[in-house]
């Protein structure tokens, strides 16, 4: 996103069959949990404990069975994509001077059989980066480390085929919206902000039933362990807590460790979605209970400043979507009310709607693509001041226009054009981006982000992040 990271754009391109509307415009932790672990030690044996407990499905099987189905996955380990990417930033930056970066990321695929009904996938990642992003093998099934890891699995789940009726059970992504840059409806996955315009969403400890019919579906997933999302620390140039929403003092703030919710089953997220077809009208209605995966500040006054506690307010959100097609162009909408429990947050409902038009034809042009949105709140019943405070991850794009352009050649070619404007404060984030496909399975993309606005806002406190960046894709 945008934030499907900024949700619905994939400012980072990440634009997979498999998760066709993840893309971002957008959703820290510090050495004192707002960013980087204060240790690097992973617990390995923790973390080959749990790949071993994730493959029970096969251990359920007899002996010669369950060997067969691991059998089955590693024949499986065969589709996947090697990224290598380099960035280089304009100018330094006061909470980080290195403006170089190079980055390697493995993914893989695996789909295998278990039985008739019932398939085990799997997306595991082997990562790499001269930045301090990443440390550690996964050792858990809700990701909670403050970094990346070397190696994870990013969706490992079971689907258990019924008549009319799917089971999930397992770690996974969901998409839920229709948004094409920020889905107000999408609570369900928290968010990897190290990189604020590369995000994306973290895999979560989840299991979900599915029923549809002919023209409608109702879903409701249970979420058992809470994920938080992965903010950027006080030594990474994308941090961003000190820009506060009218903090009760001034002075620099101290931050502390971070307060994620206990795992007990009172502190469980729940949602569930039905979705039907009218006509050429789709509509979807959704229900999520349970914790904001991007953290407030709890304050805690002292003569001089403040200190800091990260802590996750809990909410309840109503939400709504809608999506038909005229003719070449392609409307969407989805909006969510969202109700702060015990008056921790202001109450809003936030929306985003939009068009998709698309044509083809030209002597060098093989289709292009061209996509509006605005996103903003309405309905805000301000909640008193008290001792917690939001900061611009909470809220980013109120009164914010998206637009992208995209022109793909005969010659193999791409162009694209991103533009984010809010129009209250005047701040923006531009990206262009060229890309070249050499072979089926290799690409090469290039491009620029640039970021602008006064310093108390959300893009202008990063206008010395503007940066070129370079990415090698090759598909295996």
């Amino acid at each position: 996103m945008f934030y499907r990271a900024i949700s619905g754009f994939v400012i980072h391109n990440e634009r997979s069959e498999k998760y066709p509307r993840e893309r971002l415009f957008m959703p820290p932790h510090s050495p004192n949990q707002l960013g980087y672990a204060a240790s690097t030690r992973s617990r390995h044996a923790r973390g080959c404990l749990w790949a071993i407990l994730a493959f029970f499905p096969c251990s359920a099987l007899d002996g010669a069975a369950g060997g067969e189905a691991l059998r089955q996955l590693g024949r499986a380990l065969s589709h996947g994509e090697a990224e290598i990417s380099t960035l280089g930033y304009f100018r330094e930056n006061e909470r980080d001077s290195d403006r170089y970066a190079a980055a390697l990321r493995i993914t893989q695929e695996a789909s295998v059989d278990l039985s008739a009904k019932t398939r085990l996938y799997a997306e595991l990642e082997y990562a790499l980066d001269t930045r301090p992003y990443v440390a550690g093998v996964v050792d858990d099934w809700a990701e909670t480390q403050e970094r990346r890891y070397y190696l994870n699995a990013r969706e490992l789940y079971v689907k258990v085929a019924f008549a009319k009726a799917d089971l999930y059970v397992g770690k996974r992504v969901y998409a839920w919206g229709k948004a094409e840059a920020y889905n107000p409806v999408e609570r369900l996955n928290a968010y990897d902000f190290l990189d604020f315009l590369e995000a994306r969403k973290i895999g979560a400890p989840s299991a979900a039933f599915e029923w549809f019919g002919d023209r409608s579906s109702v879903e409701l997933a249970l979420i058992p362990a809470f994920t938080p999302a992965r903010l950027p620390g006080e030594g990474n140039r994308w941090f961003l807590f000190p820009n506060l929403d009218s903090p009760p003092l001034a002075g620099p703030p101290a931050v502390n460790a971070r307060e994620t919710p206990a795992r007990t089953w009172d502190n469980a997220q729940w949602a569930g979605r039905f979705q039907t077809t009218l006509g050429g009208l789709d509509l979807g209605f959704s229900y999520y209970h349970g914790f904001d995966a991007v953290p407030v500040g709890e304050i805690a006054p002292n003569p001089t400043a403040f200190d800091v506690t990260p802590v996750y307010n809990p909410i309840d959100e109503y939400g709504a979507v809608f999506a038909f097609t005229r003719g070449r162009a392609a409307f969407h909408g989805e909006a969510a009310y969202r109700v702060s429990e015990r008056g921790y947050d202001d109450d809003f409902l936030t929306y985003a709607i939009g068009v998709v038009y698309a044509w083809t034809g030209g002597q060098s042009l093989d289709n292009a693509r061209l996509t509006v949105e605005w996103v903003d709140e309405a309905f805000v019943d301000e909640a008193p001041q008290g001792a917690r405070f939001a900061t611009r991850f909470n809220r980013p794009f109120r009164g914010t226009l998206f637009s992208e352009l995209e022109l793909a050649f005969l010659d193999d070619s791409a162009f694209a054009f991103k533009l984010a404007y809010n129009v209250d404060d005047r701040d923006y984030y531009v990206q262009s981006l060229w890309r070249r496909r050499f072979h089926d399975s290799l690409e090469l993309e290039a491009g620029a982000d640039i970021l602008d606005g006064e310093p108390d806002t959300l893009w202008g406190a990063w206008d010395r992040n503007d940066r070129w960046f370079a990415r090698l894709h090759w598909r295996f």
